[in-house]
């Protein structure tokens, strides 16, 4: 099934909370709080976000913004907004049908209605009494006002769909939000608060809300599950400066935490741990913040990495084993995380092999479903495996180093290569994105015939507000305060 991107965008007016952390009754779940923390990732620094973009045109319009804060009535009014379209069938910013007034109490965690028209939808069916329930009233049902909105569906992972959001194609190099760049103008300039909704589809619901609060503002890891590589990343925001020390705590085990995007003052932090197995393990974040004092994320509790939610909750109130002693260096029981950037073009080990794709070419079309790699690597490099949206898919342990992605969805892609030595150093290459086309005449796409790949609807307050919107698009100058 062919992957959907559509955004919406407006102007606000209410308030939203922001929590430490910790879920509330499941709100947000494990791959909601992921495309939070890549959000706030790319607010941290747009410029390495995008510096492999090589179709996003406006790119150096985008400056450094504070982190946008958790909500949970834009968590809710998202989710609800995924699950409405995919138990309906539709792909829309406006509900499917006009919604009962009282949705708020019938949808989860407060009642039982899971998005169905049956309880979602006044009449009990997907249709419209006068005019369907649109975005704004949407989430006002849930005690919050909207900002703006990007939507999609089929993507499967939080760092897919992210990407497809924020590495949409756009050619003009004006600053300003349109159709053809909302989703990234969303993402790097709206706000002040966000909530993320995954049922199916994904949505993302922008609003207003406090401040961040807190040092530690959202944390998690991908992938899901044990078994290899897993990397975990934390927002930091504390305008006092840099933390004093930035641990990551795995059942026990401190692994020191890496400043991989942003400042001193608004940074994500990564440390990629190997994780063999399927054992549940527990974590959380350990931070000491400018003044020295302990920070932790979640506040309570810890987040749970393993084989499946089952049998390792994404949250529990069990709290690894105290690790180390907070300093700078390498205390007791401390290990480097080490790691890399990933997405904006830097390397990843230390020292590893060197080693880039040489085809497909950045920015170029390709015609699916398959998609051939190549990658030109080091004499120093034993084994090469290629990536594919984040995600490894083949893997070779001598020349000729190439590969094959297999049925790849159609629609903004990237690939990567990582080349490892026989030391065990690894180096992941600059991505390469590109449009993957599906073969003419294959009958494989899932669009309805009048579904455009990205819409827009700009909801204005008055007439004043859309003339200084309008000059602010035209007048091609960077976006930011």
């Amino acid at each position: 099934m062919r992957a959907h991107l559509v955004l919406c965008a407006g102007i606000w007016s209410a308030a939203a909370t922001a929590q430490r952390g910790v879920p509330d009754a499941g709100f947000p779940s494990w791959y909601e709080r992921m495309v939070h923390v890549y959000v706030n990732r790319a607010r941290a620094d747009p410029a390495a976000d995008l510096a492999a973009c090589s179709v996003c045109a406006e790119k150096a319009c985008y400056q450094a913004r504070p982190p946008v804060s958790y909500s949970y009535a834009l968590n809710r009014a998202a989710r609800f907004h995924s699950a409405n379209l995919s138990r309906t069938g539709r792909f829309q910013h406006d509900s499917p049908c006009t919604l009962v007034t009282n949705i708020s109490s019938l949808y989860a965690p407060n009642g039982t209605c899971d998005g169905s028209a049956s309880c979602a939808c006044q009449g009990g069916t997907a249709a419209c009494s006068g005019t369907c329930t649109g975005m704004s009233q949407r989430v006002s049902l849930f005690g919050a006002t909207a900002t703006g909105e990007n939507i999609a569906g089929n993507f499967g992972s939080p760092r897919r769909v992210f990407y497809a959001w924020l590495h949409e194609p756009d050619s003009s190099p004006a600053c300003g939000p349109r159709q053809t760049n909302g989703h990234r103008y969303n993402i790097l300039v709206n706000g002040p608060a966000m909530g993320v909704g995954h049922d199916v589809n994904d949505t993302q619901d922008f609003g207003l809300g406090p401040a961040p609060l807190g040092t530690l503002i959202a944390g998690g890891h991908e992938p899901q599950q044990s078994g290899g590589d897993v990397e975990f990343r934390v927002n930091y925001y504390d305008t006092r400066g840099p933390p004093q020390a930035a641990l990551l705590n795995v059942d026990g085990q401190c692994v020191r935490m890496e400043r991989e995007r942003g400042t001193d003052t608004n940074a994500t932090y990564l440390a990629v741990v190997n994780l063999p197995g399927n054992a549940c393990r527990r974590y959380r974040f350990q931070f000491a913040d400018p003044a020295g004092a302990t920070v932790v994320l979640p506040e309570v509790g810890s987040y749970g990495v393993g084989f499946s939610e089952a049998t390792c909750p994404d949250w529990a109130m069990a709290e690894p084993a105290a690790c180390a002693a907070l300093d700078a260096g390498t205390g007791t029981g401390e290990q480097d995380g080490g790691g890399g950037a990933m997405d904006g073009g830097s390397s990843g080990g230390s020292n590893g092999p060197s080693v880039r794709i040489v085809s497909p070419e950045p920015g170029g079309r390709v015609v699916g479903p398959d998609v051939a790699l190549e990658a030109e690597v080091s004499p120093d490099a034993v084994k090469v495996s290629f990536e594919l949206d984040g995600f490894a898919f083949a893997e070779r342990t001598e020349p000729p180093w190439t590969g094959v992605a297999k049925n790849v969805t159609p629609g903004f892609r990237t690939f990567a290569a990582v080349a490892t030595d026989s030391s065990g150093r690894w180096t992941r290459s600059s991505p390469v994105s590109v449009m993957v086309e599906e073969p003419k005449g294959c009958g494989c796409s899932s669009f309805p015939s009048a579904m455009p790949l990205l819409s827009v609807a700009w909801v204005l307050r008055s007439r004043s507000e859309a003339r200084r919107r309008a000059s602010r698009t035209s007048a091609a100058r960077p976006v930011g305060p």
